[in-house]
């Protein structure tokens, strides 16, 4: 089964499906790219730390969604319920993004939003996206907003603490996602956070 996660701190009230930074490629190759926002990454800080039960729930996440997922694996979420994929880690294949797909077409009246970096995945695959999966487009590195690729809805971009955040925007200030719901409501703008 797919293991599906009650989210604390920011995202508390949401429930994920996550994948473990510590053992995903593509996270490991951008946590040694300079510049990018993936040197900060607090999940990896977290899997390390006191988060380090959900490691290997993660690690076989990603492993179990790398193939055909059978039907009794893919977990039900509530009809009107917001679901996070990857608020921890991304993703390394196609396979990976088809049963994310899959998760959203068994559940039709459940709103999927999901984090990646992984713009030649959604390139590849956006004829794929369901109805009810918002894709945010991570900026690859701090204080650049990166150009919205094709199959996305929006940009969310990390700034630190020396830099002004772009006007017209919508901020994220740290408060409760469930308090805004901005970027689970099916159509955001571009959004910006201060570096945690």
């Amino acid at each position: 089964m797919i293991h599906v996660s009650k989210m604390t701190g920011k995202l508390e009230g949401f429930k994920a499906v996550n994948f473990n930074p510590l053992t995903t490629r593509f996270c490991n190759r951008m946590g040694q790219t300079p510049g990018t926002v993936c040197q900060h990454c607090y999940s990896r800080k977290m899997i390390k730390t006191y988060r380090q039960s959900c490691a290997k729930l993660f690690t076989r996440n990603a492993e179990l969604m790398d193939g055909v997922v059978l039907d009794q694996c893919i977990p039900r979420f509530q009809p009107g319920e917001s679901v996070r994929f990857l608020a921890h880690g991304d993703m390394d294949t196609t396979a990976q993004f088809m049963s994310f797909c899959e998760i959203c077409r068994v559940n039709p009246e459940t709103h999927f939003t999901m984090w990646t970096k992984r713009t030649d995945i959604i390139a590849l695959l956006q004829h794929e996206i369901p109805p009810n999966l918002t894709l945010i487009q991570s900026s690859t590195h701090v204080n650049r907003p990166d150009q919205k690729a094709p199959g996305f809805h929006a940009v969310f971009t990390v700034y630190d603490a020396e830099h002004e955040l772009p006007k017209g925007t919508q901020h994220c200030n740290g408060q409760k996602c469930r308090d805004c719901m901005h970027c689970y409501r099916g159509a955001p703008t571009d959004i910006s956070e201060r570096l945690r």
